[in-house]
């Protein structure tokens, strides 16, 4: 009904992997319950008081899905919801003090990366242009988020550190390749919250990942010979913008007499 595209394909998929499904799997039975919602932003931040609806889907909820921004403020030029340009797993947005503050997030299951350099890369073989060596995905990429002339994104962010060279930088290696993109667009909406229909005044930036996924969380990256963590916290300006949570704690404080056969189910299937 919203128009959001699965990963893969036009109907979910049928791998059991799938952490788009995972993240639906834990939070789309929640989606339409304050209380519930309320228990799962109060546990990525204590100080928030309340939780709002959104209103970018035909039936509004508290959390919303594959969200994308009215306009392409990355230089992306995406056509669908979810599907070839930057979004977000999951949305919460909520309320500390007066502030709205979103809570995008991103939801990890069995995911890890190699160390694909997304700045170098070549074009597909299979393009009319296509050069061995051209690098044009990788300078395609380099001017939408580093050299715009009318936005140099990275370096106007506030919460992401300028580089003085981004072609082999971290920005361009999975997955901090990801959460640069969903920082930057986090911000945009921010900065454009008199014409968004999401309007927020801040943000606290959610990376959900299973705590056993040691591939992904405790591997050395290439491009800082460090962990996950350590390495995009380095990135970062302000650390407590930017929260590590596993899908377990996450739903910790939710009712458990209202959702015991929900949370019976995940501890089965995950």
């Amino acid at each position: 009904d919203n128009n959001m595209s699965w990963w893969g394909g036009k109907l979910p998929p049928g791998h059991i992997l799938s952490s788009q499904i995972a993240c639906l799997n834990h939070l789309f039975p929640l989606r339409k319950d304050r209380d519930a919602v309320l228990s799962i932003a109060k546990t990525i931040c204590p100080e928030i008081e309340d939780v709002l609806k959104i209103g970018n889907d035909t039936e509004p909820a508290y959390i919303s899905f594959e969200v994308v921004s009215d306009k392409d403020y990355l230089n992306e030029i995406y056509s669908t919801r979810g599907s070839n340009c930057t979004s977000v797993d999951a949305l919460i947005v909520s309320k500390i003090k007066g502030k709205t503050i979103m809570l995008p997030i991103e939801w990890k299951y069995t995911e890890f990366y190699n160390n694909t350099d997304k700045s170098t890369e070549n074009s597909d073989s299979k393009s009319p242009n296509h050069k061995k060596g051209d690098e044009a995905k990788g300078k395609e990429r380099l001017e939408r988020y580093c050299y715009n002339d009318k936005n140099r994104l990275i370096d106007n962010s506030k919460q992401l550190k300028s580089l003085s060279n981004y072609r082999n930088s971290v920005y361009f290696f999975e997955p901090f390749y990801q959460l640069m993109r969903q920082t930057l667009w986090t911000e945009q909406v921010i900065a454009n919250k008199t014409t968004e229909t999401i309007k927020a005044d801040d943000f606290i930036h959610v990376h959900v990942i299973p705590s056993e996924n040691k591939s992904l969380l405790q591997k050395k990256y290439k491009c800082s010979n460090k962990n996950m963590e350590e390495t995009w916290r380095d990135c970062l300006q302000n650390q407590e913008k930017y929260k590590i949570i596993s899908p377990k704690d996450l739903l910790k404080n939710v009712d458990k007499n209202k959702y015991q056969e929900l949370i019976d189910y995940l501890k089965t299937r995950y």
